[in-house]
């Protein structure tokens, strides 16, 4: 009798401490980010004992600690192919590792968010269908699947990991009337925020009106409306303009907190660096500009 096995995902309740860099392979499969004044978060979730491989090129170390520089790695990524393949390391039904690598200009962190069991057929689409089910904080303002994954693939893995976000309507309105432009996103949102506080004659009233406010923007995303954010957040227009805002909302909030000359000011700089421009190209699904 075979033996089979069905895919799951177990998180833990609370993260684990990542210890130091674990000699094995690692597999970078799902990347989100937000932007916001209050210094931009990016997430790479990254699975032990899995491997992505395309043109020979077969993995990267973790934490990104022994990449090349950034313009070496955008030269190999313009001559990837477009297909890349899933290869598994070692015993197949051994439990993998996942690791959750956010980077932040002030408190970056790696840990250990849970175990991932193959099935005896696991398809990659469906590994990162159940990484995509970890939901923490506010609704990112970018989505990147991993380049396992087609374009039908990764819009419906989009769209069903952004239902689960009770704030993703009000990014969807927000999206939809400042599409391409995240910097006015961003402080109309803030304005928006203000302006209810403004509106309270005491902090009793302030409460009041910022939970009727909040109930407002937190109603659940249908599946047409979350299908149309995903459209957005998968376009070529918007991937451009919210990775170039995340890196001026990164330099900016480090020059608020420095605003003269530090050495290690520049470090901080290269770990975005090294993530945006090395790891989003080479691992990442990014849409190809459309022919003129």
């Amino acid at each position: 009798m075979l033996f089979k096995r069905s895919l799951s995902v177990e998180f833990y309740p609370e993260p684990l401490e990542a210890g130091g860099s674990p000699q094995q392979k690692m597999a970078p499969l799902f990347f989100t980010a937000i932007t916001n004044p209050f210094g931009p978060t990016v997430t790479v979730l990254m699975v032990s004992g899995l491997s992505v491989t395309t043109n020979g090129i077969e993995h990267i170390p973790f934490l990104f600690a022994e990449l090349p520089a950034p313009e070496v790695l955008l030269i190999v990524a313009r001559n990837f192919a477009s297909q890349a393949r899933l290869e598994v390391i070692g015993w197949r039904y051994s439990g993998r590792e996942i690791y959750e690598v956010v980077e932040h200009p002030f408190s970056p962190q790696v840990s250990k968010i849970g175990r991932l069991y193959l099935g005896s057929e696991t398809s990659a689409f469906e590994i990162i269908k159940q990484l995509s089910q970890r939901v923490v904080g506010g609704c990112p303002t970018l989505i990147l699947p991993s380049r396992l994954l087609d374009r039908e693939q990764a819009h419906a893995i989009c769209a069903a990991y952004l239902r689960q976000f009770a704030d993703a309507r009000q990014l969807f309105l927000s999206l939809q009337q400042f599409y391409g432009n995240p910097t006015e996103r961003i402080k109309h949102d803030i304005e928006a925020a203000q302006n209810v506080a403004k509106q309270a004659r005491s902090s009793d009233e302030l409460l009041v009106l910022q939970q009727k406010w909040q109930e407002q923007q937190q109603q659940e995303l249908t599946q047409e409306e979350a299908s149309k954010m995903a459209e957005m957040m998968l376009s070529e227009g918007h991937i451009i303009a919210e990775i170039r805002a995340i890196q001026e909302a990164w330099s900016g909030s480090l020059n608020q907190l420095f605003p003269f000359p530090v050495p290690h000011v520049s470090q901080i700089q290269n770990r975005l660096k090294v993530i945006l421009h090395g790891v989003v190209p080479l691992y990442f699904w990014i849409p190809q500009p459309k022919e003129q």
